[in-house]
């Protein structure tokens, strides 16, 4: 349902933006923001009251994703960190204040990336998309399709995979202008079979991997 529902986005904000292109074009309007688009056809395609409801699905759409996020960034820096390697004894009371204050530091910082008026937000979600697929992309593809990955090789390739995009992103684009997403996946899955093949498997991760396999074989079936 969810990748369903995906598809479905991605195609009507790609029909969007070849509509808004045609529509600019053809009446010869000036649009200084391209990222508005949905904004202005709006307006100017519909009634008032149901530019209203459209305008408000946007809010609604914003406001969603940004409680969403903080609640998450929020959890994992409390329970998944700081409660689960730096104490694990922490009352349920300093949990919730590490948890508040989370979200206030993540707020704090999406509010100065919001600053920048050079950055669009395609930009943005772009170089977030890369960051999240050289970090966590390669990991999840050696753990499906490969039983010596170890844990330090999945650390090394996640550290690894967000150094490099942010690295790249600063100096390297100025050689070779690729998305960022591509040396961080690179190093990444490096830095995988290298500290993977120097470091022993943790007991259990064969025969765990090797029922997975069986799992599957079995469905397919």
């Amino acid at each position: 349902i969810g990748i369903s529902w995906m598809v479905i986005s991605l195609i009507g904000a790609c029909v969007m933006g070849l509509l808004g292109v045609a529509y600019v074009h053809k009446f010869d309007l000036s649009l200084e923001d391209p990222e508005k688009i949905f904004i202005v056809m709006s307006q100017l395609l519909f009634n008032p009251w149901i530019t209203g409801i459209l305008l408000s699905a946007i809010l609604a759409a914003v406001m969603s994703t940004a409680s969403s996020q903080l609640l998450v960034s929020s959890s994992t820096i409390a329970e998944d960190f700081y409660a689960t390697i730096f104490n694990k004894n922490a009352p349920q009371k300093l949990v919730m204040v590490i948890s508040r204050l989370s979200v206030l530091g993540v707020a704090c910082i999406a509010f100065f990336i919001s600053t920048d008026r050079n950055a669009s937000i395609l930009s943005i979600v772009s170089y977030a998309w890369a960051g999240f697929g050289a970090s966590f992309g390669s990991v999840i593809l050696f753990s499906l399709f490969w039983s010596r990955m170890t844990r330090i090789g999945a650390i090394a390739g996640m550290l690894s995979g967000a150094s490099t995009v942010i690295l790249y992103d600063k100096f390297g684009k100025s050689f070779l202008d690729i998305y960022e997403i591509v040396p961080g996946f690179i190093v990444a899955s490096i830095a995988i079979v290298v500290f993977s093949l120097f470091s022993s498997v943790r007991a259990g991760t064969k025969e765990a991997f090797e029922t997975m396999l069986k799992e599957i074989e079995s469905l397919r079936h």
